[in-house]
């Protein structure tokens, strides 16, 4: 026994401590519970997904009789560790050929269930993997592990304290888990706030503004009014993409529905064609310049991204809708308001459908409402939400 290990520990192999299990062919009419390798949670180390088959159509591999507390090693690609404990329910089921199954009449079947998941574990078994189509190990090879033995009743404590801790491991990943979608949630609540005047509503309590006015649509704050978007904006679709323009003289980059995603450009995938001096005036962009997708799966509808000269010298195509802010709107306020309208359905909305494409016609688009606060409460909005969004990002790194 090495010093590593109490005094009254020992070590030994997972093949002395393990007996052999019943296999045997299922009868052809038997209803039975198949685990195979994919009914593995890998993250959770549980079955959770064991298939309901007839013994006629049971797979070749479906052998091994499995008990309550038996422990299952799959054998192929051990680095992924897909290991199980076999419960209650799942008493005199059958397993696949494709795992080792451990079982052991002296020891805590969890002590085995834990030591399976463990580095040393893991490590030992990829360094004896054969094949490369087929990555797998032998039962002998799992049957060799050394593994320390302490106790049974030091056994029954330390897997309770592991029962324990990993129980709260798993409630912190679910946790974790759900960050995600409160992170988005956070976004989004954020854009209402800014588009309906919340966000600054302290801000304005300081000023004397007048009253609340209910015009149209709803309730606006005091000193904000409708408008429609042509009123705030010029608004543009791109140019068709045709056969003839496929090559020539004058040949630009040009960002189209693939490019744009929600407060982001892709560059990743940027193609061009050719746009003779007329039409590279017209459509070429200009910092600033705000793009909605035009078509779009209707929860998309409207996605919208600001162009900032990441690609100079580029068009954009009909799939986009260009809108150039006036002087009475500031362009990063006007952004926030589009975010919203596309969380918020307000564009889909607005979009016609086809098949499963919507579509946002710039005439349907021009037409629809916009709050217009003045310029220096949309420049606290900008700060305000620019602030909170930062935030969002600090908590999701």
């Amino acid at each position: 026994m090495t010093e590593r290990y109490p005094s009254n520990w020992v070590e030994t192999t997972i093949g002395e401590v393990t007996v052999g299990v019943e296999k045997r062919e299922p009868e052809q009419d038997e209803n039975l519970i198949y685990i195979d390798i994919s009914s593995i949670d890998r993250e959770k180390k549980q079955i959770v997904s064991p298939k309901h088959v007839i013994g006629k159509e049971a797979p070749s591999r479906a052998r091994q009789i499995v008990r309550a507390d038996d422990v299952l090693v799959s054998m192929t690609r051990p680095s992924l560790n897909a290991v199980g404990m076999v419960s209650e329910e799942l008493d005199g089921q059958v397993a696949s050929t494709g795992f080792d199954v451990l079982r052991s009449p002296s020891l805590d079947p969890r002590w085995l269930f834990y030591l399976v998941q463990t580095t040393a574990f893991i490590q030992s078994m990829s360094e004896l993997v054969k094949g490369v189509v087929y990555p797998a190990i032998r039962s002998r090879d799992v049957r060799n592990f050394k593994l320390p033995i302490a106790p049974l009743n030091e056994q029954n404590r330390v897997a309770d304290k592991l029962d324990n801790l990993l129980a709260r491991v798993n409630k912190c990943r679910e946790r974790l888990g759900r960050v995600e979608s409160i992170i988005k949630r956070l976004r989004q609540s954020i854009l209402a706030l800014s588009s309906s005047g919340k966000l600054t509503q302290d801000w304005r309590d300081t000023r004397t503004l007048g009253e609340n006015k209910d015009i149209e649509d709803g309730i606006l704050p005091a000193g904000w009014e409708w408008k429609s978007m042509s009123e705030v904006g010029s608004i543009q679709l791109g140019r068709q993409r045709a056969p003839r323009y496929h090559s020539g003289p004058n040949m630009h980059p040009y960002l189209r529905v693939q490019n744009i995603f929600e407060d982001r450009i892709d560059l990743s995938d940027v193609m061009e064609m050719d746009f003779p001096p007329n039409d590279f005036e017209k459509y070429q962009l200009t910092y600033g310049d705000i793009l909605l997708n035009e078509g779009q799966s209707p929860e998309l509808l409207g996605r919208p991204a600001m162009y900032r000269d990441e690609l100079p010298g580029a068009c954009f195509t009909n799939t986009l809708i260009r809108f150039q802010a006036f002087d009475i709107v500031n362009r990063d306020f006007a952004l926030l308001v589009f975010r919203h309208y596309m969380h918020s359905g307000r564009f889909m909305r607005e979009g016609k459908i086809t098949t499963n494409i919507a579509h946002l016609s710039a005439r349907r688009f021009s037409k629809i409402e916009f709050p217009l606060p003045s310029l220096e409460e949309q420049q606290e909005i900008v700060d305000r939400s620019n602030q909170r969004f930062a935030f969002a990002d600090r908590i999701d790194s």
